[in-house]
């Protein structure tokens, strides 16, 4: 299930980028160059290490939560760290393209529709970074190990 839904965001996100895309990307100006977009992309690229950061730790929480006795929602934890894995891997892809966009704009600058057009992507990267966050963030409060008897006593012999 995880990895359909990896599929539908990819399939949204293909959507997405054709409608916003600038019509100076499609139709470049070569002469129209912006001042120092490098401050934007070095942004990018941390942001996107940030996300790598959270994605590890909340992973460690759902995994920590699912491993106690008698774990329930099993499911819901297994698409958890699958959409968490894969938006880190998403994630490095992106700090790589941000990486290739940085070196062009240092060295030859960057045209204004090549700038709004990573722009775009980091929105489209940002929301889905988010959503994935907060289904990990609800899948880690999820309840685990076995349910306790009224008084807090532990069941069984003895």
């Amino acid at each position: 299930m995880a990895f359909a839904v990896a599929v539908l965001a990819g399939l949204l996100v293909w959507l997405f980028k054709a409608r916003l895309a600038h019509p100076a990307v499609i139709h470049p100006v070569p002469r129209q160059r912006t001042s120092d977009p490098s401050v934007v992309i070095g942004t990018f690229i941390t942001l996107y290490g940030l996300f790598l950061g959270g994605f590890g730790a909340l992973t460690g929480f759902v995994v920590k939560e699912g491993n106690k006795k008698g774990g329930r929602f099993v499911f819901w934890r297994a698409a958890a760290i699958t959409l968490l894995a894969l938006a880190a891997v998403t994630d490095l892809l992106r700090v790589r393209d941000a990486t290739g966009d940085l070196s062009t704009a240092a060295t030859y600058g960057l045209s204004h529709g090549a700038l709004k057009d990573d722009i775009s992507d980091f929105q489209i990267y940002f929301f889905l970074n988010i959503a994935v966050i907060i289904f990990g963030i609800v899948v880690a409060c999820l309840p685990s190990g076995e349910p306790q008897p009224e008084g807090g006593a532990r069941a069984g012999p003895g």
